[in-house]
């Protein structure tokens, strides 16, 4: 083949065309001497392409010798420093994946000159996204990559700590904390600088706790307090001295709030409230009892929202022994905290404190929201508890909403989530509210028709005789009545389902034949929509 006359064509294609004929070489059986001629003759070829080492990747003596043809030809190859910089490093990930593969025949790839400055040299530059370069560099601090070399492994070290701001690793932080915590102490004032303006450090943070016989975490919050860093503190600061600082101590840079509503054209005021929702937002990682009753003090107005994360963190992770006298503290707030104060006693507190507290909240509450939501939290809670207990405070707090106008009224108004030895005297019970207010005047056959529809065949087939025939009676061929019951529905669920079904059909019939006498054959009855009516209830009945 002429090659000399392909080459002249494309330069990237002739080289592509070099790794196809050693490809072709190995396949075809051909000769090691020919092979190595060919890679010796023609490398300043191969090398353009980026398929060279997959080339012979299969073959280890013909991957060791171009390995070592490359290594002889750097300087002849490379035309410029950042040329060879590239070259060299990109020789080094190719020697690293051979020693991986090949660990009785290793390359020392810090015996080439050449190699050992290109690393130093990737190492000192930026790291791009996705960098290997930076990969490598933490494997060598790391010591997972091997190395005799202990002058270039502080070289890199060297390298990571003057540049410690540009190549901030929490990994290699952590490490530095494992295994050479001596080296964060050398370097302090470059450490506690970069990281106390990261984002959030908390893992360091909680690593540097535990090296109180260095006296790091002291250092620390020496430093913070002294560079003034409390006035104008960052997020990572108050992570910092949340895990690092006395729990007692973190809790007097707490500003005690002076108003509910907050002036916001007070600056002194303003500044006290965003110092305080910092400290108030981390105070999750104290761990004392001393911090809850704290917190607590911040639970109302404008400082509220910022209390309630380590307000649930605390009681969810405190003794319970700590939580009764804070519950009733906050049962004695404002309206948006005493609804906090019943969700978190049904979330954390035993069954005798929740009723306590919630017989308590019961007896004492005026304001309509605070009864909706007390009203909610204890229904939710009785159907896990389901004592008799709790279903009398069921029952009371029904008894004091508003059910025209209550949305958790109207949505108790089905029996389907209830246990089964409840249904029947819950529908009793409501129903007979229901009853209360129609006497009153109010239109309550919304609610009694989602009463009805929310009727199972368990619970009808149960239902007292009195209730289904008084309900048949006064709702059934009603035509000339608004209401939104499905009677008919449960007029034929009862004729199949009831206990007493005969009776039933007794009442259904005796229904039909007042309609049929007092309008059907009524001089003025107009035969409309209301026989179809009758017709298709008759079909569902009784075919």
């Amino acid at each position: 083949m002429k090659w000399d006359n392909i080459k002249s064509i494309n330069s990237h294609i002739y080289s592509e065309m070099c790794i196809e004929y050693i490809k072709f070489l190995q396949r075809d059986n051909a000769s090691m001497a020919s092979m190595k001629s060919f890679l010796a003759n023609y490398l300043d070829d191969i090398i353009k392409s980026q398929n060279k080492f997959k080339a012979v990747k299969n073959n280890a003596e013909l991957e060791k010798f171009l390995i070592n043809l490359l290594i002889n030809k750097i300087q002849s190859i490379c035309k410029d420093e950042d040329e060879k910089t590239h070259f060299c490093f990109a020789l080094f990930e190719e020697i690293l994946d051979w020693n991986s593969r090949h660990p009785e025949d290793p390359f020392d790839f810090l015996g080439i000159s050449e190699i050992k400055e290109s690393i130093k040299l990737k190492m000192k530059k930026g790291f791009g996204y996705n960098d290997s370069a930076e990969f490598y560099f933490h494997k060598f601090i790391k010591g997972e990559i091997t190395c005799k070399d202990a002058q270039f492994q502080n070289e890199i070290e060297i390298i990571f700590w003057e540049n410690f701001s540009e190549k901030y690793n929490n990994t290699i932080v952590e490490y530095y904390l494992r295994k050479n915590p001596t080296r964060i102490l050398e370097n302090f004032d470059t450490f506690i600088e970069v990281i106390s303006e990261k984002w959030d450090s908390l893992c360091i943070w909680r690593f540097l706790k535990h090296y109180d016989h260095l006296q790091l975490p002291e250092k620390i919050i020496a430093y913070l307090k002294a560079n003034k860093m409390i006035d104008f503190i960052s997020m990572n600061t108050v992570i910092a001295l949340a895990t690092l600082m006395d729990p007692d101590e973190y809790m007097e840079y707490l500003p005690t709030p002076q108003n509910e509503k907050l002036d916001v054209d007070n600056g002194g005021e303003s500044d006290n409230y965003k110092l305080a929702s910092k400290f108030l937002t981390y105070a999750k990682y104290l761990n004392s009892n001393s911090v809850l009753p704290r917190i607590v003090d911040f639970c109302k107005g404008d400082y509220l929202h910022e209390a309630l994360t380590p307000l649930y963190f605390y009681f969810f992770h405190s003794a319970e022994k700590h939580l009764l006298v804070e519950l009733q503290n906050l049962s004695t707030r404002a309206v948006s905290v005493r609804k906090h104060a019943v969700k978190l006693a049904c979330s954390v507190s035993t069954r005798e404190i929740v009723f306590m507290l919630i017989k308590q909240m019961t007896d004492d509450e005026k304001n309509s929201s605070a009864k909706e939501h007390l009203f909610r939290k204890t229904f939710k809670y009785f159907l896990v508890d389901q004592s008799e207990e709790l279903y009398s405070l069921v029952q009371i707090q029904l008894n004091a909403l508003d059910i025209l106008e209550s949305p958790a009224f109207k949505d108790t108004c089905t029996l389907r989530n209830l246990p089964e030895k409840y249904k029947l005297l819950f529908l009793k019970f409501i129903w007979n509210i229901l009853d209360e207010s129609e006497n009153k005047g109010n239109d309550v056959s919304e609610l009694r028709g989602k009463l009805v529809e929310s009727l199972t065949t368990e619970i009808i087939h149960d239902l007292p005789y009195e209730f289904c025939s008084n309900l048949i009676k006064a709702k059934f061929l009603q035509f000339e009545s608004v209401h939104k019951i499905p009677i008919n529905n449960f007029v034929l669920n009862c004729i199949k389902h009831s206990k007493q079904k005969e009776l039933i059909l007794q009442d259904v019939f005796q229904v039909m034949s007042d309609f049929k006498k007092n309008y059907i054959l009524h001089q003025d009855f107009n035969i409309s929509q209301k026989v179809i009516l009758i017709l298709n209830l008759l079909f569902q009945i009784f075919l």
